[in-house]
């Protein structure tokens, strides 16, 4: 990837596409195309929902949102990953909030009790409920799978995968960094007030590095070079930084580690981002939100090393801070505003350029599933 980077910049160029593309706006403000979306790319195909060290040990859990439906993620006793809907079987209520560690959850409500496996084991006043067979009313299960350091869900009940035919050569990729045996640093919950394609679409390219990022990443980055591999609907680009030029005269066996001079993007379909940036990873997950303006965004930072020492917490809380810190008031800010932009202005179409490859590779993939 370090060779392939250096040749681009020696011939001052970019991965492009075939041709410069326009596409219409209309799929960022249309409400019947984004229900269909919704379906059909969330609920009907599974999520990344995290990193295996999400759940380090048994008992561990922890719930979020995935495209709407709310989910309990849980490493049960035997040491498998097992996902369900959070919502009691009673009258509905979420029986965990957060994330901890044990052996049991209790629905708020009325105390209904769950295990770890999602089988219902208390019951207050059972008596009142004999005639409804309470012993078939576990907890909802999802198709859950764990593979290459990744734990996927399918959010929709009844249904499976084979994350093999899922991940389509990604996954051995992903795991070949050590995603396995990660700590997790932090991760936040934000609402965007844009598509989720928008917020997909600004990391997908780095046309706009030197300027949007001016006076962040875009100094030790270089703007508008990438490499663009494909993996199935997945695709992973390389991105160079400014000290990569320093390997451009060193004999490789000099170069120490490469990866420490380009950033690596792997975009797992339809909308998560696993970036390997020098000592960290990031995750980030863009989810439809409750109408076409609005994403649901989940971001979480991840370490090799534990940070143990004040001064290593200190220093993985200042990247967390600083990554989000990009995000959120940089792609973001241009991502809203693109947004109300497309509401204002029906029929107009959006132009997508050569060296915005993997724009147009994921619209393709997008329009191909959803049949337009």
């Amino acid at each position: 990837m370090a060779r392939a980077l250096l040749d681009l910049l020696d011939g001052k160029t970019t991965t492009r596409a075939d041709r410069a593309v326009e596409i219409d706006a209309a799929r960022y403000v249309d409400p019947d195309r984004f229900a269909h979306e919704r379906r059909r790319l969330f609920l009907e195909f599974p999520q990344v929902v995290g990193l295996s060290c999400d759940l380090p040990e048994p008992g561990s859990w922890l719930t979020q949102e995935v495209a709407g439906v709310p989910v309990l993620l849980v490493r049960s006793d035997d040491g498998v990953f097992r996902a369900f809907i959070n919502a009691c079987r009673h009258r509905g209520a979420r029986v965990a909030e957060g994330c901890g560690r044990g052996s049991g959850f209790v629905c708020p409500w009325h105390s209904w009790t769950y295990d770890d496996r999602g089988r219902l084991v208390g019951v207050p006043d059972r008596a009142s409920f004999e005639s409804l067979r309470l012993d078939h009313r576990s907890l909802t299960a999802l198709c859950a799978r764990e593979r290459y350091g990744l734990l996927l869900v399918l959010p929709t009940p009844g249904r499976n995968f084979d994350p093999e035919d899922v991940l389509r050569g990604i996954g051995p990729q992903i795991e070949s960094f050590g995603t396995s045996a990660m700590h997790r640093i932090d991760t936040r919950e934000i609402r965007i007030p844009a598509n989720w394609k928008l917020t997909v679409d600004t990391g997908l390219e780095v046309y706009h590095v030197a300027f949007l990022h001016k006076d962040s990443l875009g100094p030790r980055t270089i703007g508008n070079t990438q490499t663009f591999e494909t993996f199935g609907l997945h695709h992973r680009m390389a991105i160079p930084l400014s000290s990569i030029l320093a390997l451009h005269d060193l004999p490789e066996r000099d170069w120490g580690d490469p990866l420490q001079h380009f950033q690596l993007v792997h975009h797992l379909f339809p909308a998560t981002d696993l970036t390997i940036a020098g000592n960290r990873i990031a995750v980030m997950r863009s989810d439809p939100g409750s109408h076409p303006g609005e994403t649901a965004f989940r971001f979480s930072s991840y370490a090799w090393q534990r940070p143990e020492s004040e001064q290593d917490q200190h220093a993985a809380r200042l990247g967390f801070e600083e990554l989000d810190q990009v995000v959120s008031t940089e792609h973001y800010r241009v991502a809203a505003q693109a947004q109300k932009s497309f509401e204002a202005e029906p029929g107009r179409s959006v132009l997508i350029g050569r060296n915005e490859i993997g724009i147009q590779a994921l619209h393709r993939s997008y329009d191909a599933l959803l049949g337009s």
